[in-house]
């Protein structure tokens, strides 16, 4: 895809659903999750990761978005027309390298993948305030994996709807990747082999609230790098009260199942101090960064559901 320097580095693309949202007007757009950045060992320290990356806005990014391909760089990429580029609105990657990629622009004088919203609220499981498991009762029910599956296309439109709720500034973006065409479902298919050698059999994988999923959805997947860990990866209620017994409940099913960690990614502000009452610490986190490049207007711009 990027030429003759592929052999020496190499970095994975995925396009995916997003929206971005303006002066209150929605829209999807296409753009793309950058992963697996990888140099051979005897290629490593000689700058061809950065080049490459550097190389990869001028895939993504419509033709004319960046402006004049640098002269000293030499030649644009050629992207086959069978392959699906030259439409992104915005990338991402999640660094484990620091700022890295911030230094890695399409041309020399301009800024990479900026990072936004670092923050993750953890509990540790064993030092958790036990509660009774959440029930049918308390007005959130469980999900087997085959419900959370049917909820991704209509919470994509929730989130839509969300986002043209928070757009009220005429000078900024809002933008966010849609959980829609197998986007969440990865989260789950990618463990379900490691969680079987590791002995670990969830039999839930989200909460609906018991009038349905458009006043209340959580969902969750499960890392096994590290103390085994109940990521949650979406987490909406419509009542503020329902926070806290979500969390409790989450925290006796993740202890139930063997978990010693919960994390959630971007926890909404209003929310920290309920997670700090069950014993939750919101950090800034130091790996697992997310960065992104905006290839539209320039605005000020917003990365909305900055979910794991």
């Amino acid at each position: 895809m990027l030429g003759p320097l592929s052999h020496l580095a190499n970095p994975l693309r995925y396009r995916r659903p997003g929206a971005v949202v303006q002066n209150g007007e929605p829209a999807r757009v296409h753009c793309y999750g950058v992963a697996s950045v990888y140099t051979p060992e005897y290629n490593r320290g000689k700058g061809y990761a950065s080049r490459m990356v550097r190389l990869l806005h001028w895939v993504l990014a419509p033709s004319g978005a960046l402006g004049p391909f640098p002269e000293e760089w030499g030649m644009a990429p050629k992207i086959p027309s069978t392959v699906l580029c030259a439409d992104a609105t915005f990338s991402s990657l999640w660094s484990d390298v620091g700022a890295f990629y911030g230094a890695c622009g399409p041309s020399p004088s301009t800024n990479g993948w900026e990072i936004q919203g670092n923050v993750s609220t953890v509990w540790q499981i064993g030092e958790s305030s036990r509660s009774e498991p959440l029930n049918d009762s308390k007005g959130w029910r469980w999900m087997e994996s085959d419900e959370v599956s049917k909820c991704w296309e209509g919470e994509s439109h929730r989130m839509i709807g969300d986002m043209c709720d928070q757009s009220h500034d005429a000078t900024s973006s809002l933008f966010a990747f849609l959980p829609e065409n197998g986007v969440a479902e990865f989260q789950r298919l990618r463990m379900l082999s490691r969680l079987q050698k590791a002995g670990i059999y969830l039999a839930f994988w989200g909460l609906s609230a018991n009038s349905g999923p458009q006043d209340g959805l959580v969902t969750w997947s499960v890392e096994l790098n590290g103390p085994p860990t109940l990521i949650v990866t979406r987490f909406r209620a419509k009542e503020h009260s329902d926070y806290k017994t979500i969390i409790l409940g989450l925290l006796e099913y993740a202890k139930s199942q063997g978990l010693q960690r919960m994390e959630i990614w971007g926890l909404p502000p209003q929310v920290h101090e309920v997670a700090s009452e069950t014993g939750g610490q919101t950090v800034q986190r130091e790996e697992h960064l997310p960065a992104y490049r905006w290839y539209g207007p320039q605005t000020n711009v917003v990365w909305a559901f900055n979910e794991k």
